[in-house]
């Protein structure tokens, strides 16, 4: 016989009083609340209850017992209610966390297209820096980052892997400063510093095995971390910088960048929607990082 059904026909015998009462709220016969109670006296090798016409008394095996079977059906109602909300159209507020560039090129738009698909939705869009995520303090649920890896205490998904960035520079700065002809010669070029990647470029040459890093330490006279001043610095011909490729190529179209060092890339990025981890997933937050996967993919797959 069904173990749960057994346990809640005792409880509710216990708590009513009778198997009668029982009975009555199960919809069933009192020989079928007497079976369900031995079924489970059975199962556990004990006695539950004392019964006769008139009354139950629990023995002392069945007072130890009870609290368990209680728990176990409040727990098992707790995770119905778990599996039922994840049926139930997706709903609330969302607080989003982003970096500029990605704020900037995609996720607005990855949000609109989120929203159109569930209405009850709301999206409150934080700016964030990196190794800056302070979710408690900013009350972000959730931050979508480019990384090499994953910070500590924080759990993600990766939405896209193996993204490179490269580097470019205005044909203005290019012909008055020349092209490096490899990584090493950054350091005598002015370049713009992106505060997330810092002043160490760790390049990779372009269909290579990945392994073999090179470091160059590069200086320049600005930085920021925002991508779209960077490259605003560099189409005014101010420096060299580090984009990636997807929002370079709009500006290549037009003639106002080209790329430098084209053979070489930077390791791999990727990109993860990151959470901390003792933070529990709700039904609508993991519907938004289902549809980010696949938006993103479609999105990269246009440019």
């Amino acid at each position: 016989m069904d173990r749960f059904t057994a346990m809640r026909v005792f409880v509710d015998s216990v708590k009513l009083g009778s198997f009668a009462a029982a009975a009555d709220r199960h919809s069933m016969s009192r020989s079928m609340v007497s079976r369900y109670v031995a079924s489970l006296e059975e199962a556990y090798g004990v006695r539950l209850l004392q019964r006769n016409n008139r009354s139950l008394a629990l023995t002392d095996a069945g007072k130890d017992i009870l609290p368990y079977c209680e728990q176990m059906l409040e727990l098992d109602g707790e995770i119905g209610g778990v599996a039922n909300a994840r049926h139930k159209e997706p709903a609330g507020l969302i607080r989003v966390g982003c970096a500029t560039l990605l704020g900037h090129y995609y996720l607005v738009g990855a949000m609109m297209r989120y929203m159109e698909l569930h209405p009850k939705v709301s999206v409150d869009l934080h700016r964030i820096n990196y190794g800056d995520i302070r979710f408690i303090d900013d009350e972000i649920d959730i931050a979508l980052l480019a990384l090499h890896e994953v910070p500590k205490g924080m759990q993600a998904v990766k939405l896209v892997g193996g993204r490179r960035w490269r580097m470019y520079a205005s044909p203005k700065f290019l012909l008055k400063h020349g092209h490096p002809e490899c990584p090493n010669d950054l350091a005598k070029f002015n370049c713009l510093i992106n505060t997330f990647h810092g002043n160490l470029w760790r390049l990779v040459q372009s269909g290579d095995d990945l392994f073999d890093i090179e470091e160059v330490h590069v200086s320049g006279n600005f930085q920021s971390n925002d991508h779209r001043i960077l490259m605003e610095a560099a189409i005014v011909g101010n420096g060299i910088v580090l984009m990636p490729p997807a929002i370079a190529r709009t500006h290549m179209a037009k003639g106002e960048i080209a790329p430098v060092l084209s053979g070489y890339q930077t390791e791999a990025l990727s990109l993860y929607a990151v959470f901390p981890s003792e933070k529990h997933i709700s039904a609508t937050l993991e519907s938004m990082l289902k549809f980010l996967t696949e938006d993103i993919q479609r999105e990269l797959n246009k440019v």
